[in-house]
């Protein structure tokens, strides 16, 4: 794309945030809803690995295409930004979140076992990385910004594009009620992913580099989904009484931690992590 082209886009997605935003989420969405996998399994099987294979080859690809719109939009520079030690710091209690959703207690108590091999596992931890990479380019590194210039400078503007954004990414999951996934089912995942997203960008904002987002929706998915069908990799019983309490404990402290650095971080500091470069 020429950079006449990422220029009209930019100077575009600077008058009309919205639409910018609308068009990313329906094309973000929409793309990793067609039926690849479906295409995949009907040529090599419905073998885990097959399964696996072809989820990663999807989110590779839109990985790639997001990617390049984040430096097409001119957001390039929260990728590169240098984190600092104060940075690593900030996200730690974001870090002990991500942890904590894998079901450590459910193996320890032998109330869950690994039922895949090596192979799968290894896809499997790929599957989670390759899901963390796009979703957060997208939502962290496209939407959030665009929500920054909705804000306006206000000054609330940072938790209002936190809010925003973060709302987004937990509605766009109630396209699961589509398929088979249940009612409840679904609308937990939509309140767990709003405030996992919420976490994310003010991550992202504390360490000023989209990694710390990406990492950290990568351990919480490793952790979330290691029961699932079909890409799960092992059985058994996550939500014991004291995982329970230690997940509500966990969350309400680093809950209060986020919104207390949420409420002090300044708009035009978190709008220069993403402050395009002018041609």
């Amino acid at each position: 794309m020429s950079n006449n082209i990422s220029h009209k886009i930019r100077t575009d997605a600077d008058k009309y945030p919205r639409t910018h935003i609308i068009l990313i989420t329906l094309f973000a969405v929409g793309l990793v809803s067609l039926p690849f996998d479906m295409l995949f399994t009907a040529i090599f099987g419905n073998d885990k690995t097959v399964v696996l294979s072809a989820e990663i080859f999807i989110r590779v690809i839109l990985s790639a295409a997001a990617l390049y719109f984040l430096f097409v939009y001119g957001y390039g520079k929260i990728i590169f930004n240098k984190v600092s030690f104060i940075g690593i710091l900030s996200v730690i209690p974001a870090f002990i979140v991500a942890l904590n959703n894998f079901p450590f207690v459910a193996f320890i108590s032998r109330n869950a076992k690994f039922t895949a091999d090596t192979a799968e596992i290894i896809l499997y931890a790929i599957y989670c990385i390759s899901v963390g990479v796009y979703e957060e380019t997208v939502f962290r590194g496209l939407i959030f910004p665009l929500c920054i210039e909705i804000s306006g400078g206000k000054k609330y503007g940072v938790f209002y594009a936190v809010l925003i954004s973060s709302a987004i990414f937990g509605g766009v999951h109630l396209v699961n009620l589509l398929s088979d996934g249940g009612f409840g089912a679904v609308m937990l995942q939509t309140g767990y992913s709003f405030l996992i997203g919420g976490m994310c960008a003010i991550s992202v904002c504390l360490s000023k580099n989209l990694f710390s987002a990406i990492l950290i929706h990568t351990i919480f998915d490793i952790g979330g989904l290691i029961f699932g069908s079909p890409i799960g990799i092992a059985q058994g019983f996550q939500w014991d009484t004291l995982t329970v309490i230690l997940t509500a404990v966990i969350g309400v402290i680093v809950a209060a931690y986020m919104l207390y650095r949420l409420f002090n971080l300044k708009y035009d500091e978190v709008k220069s992590l993403y402050k395009p470069n002018e041609n």
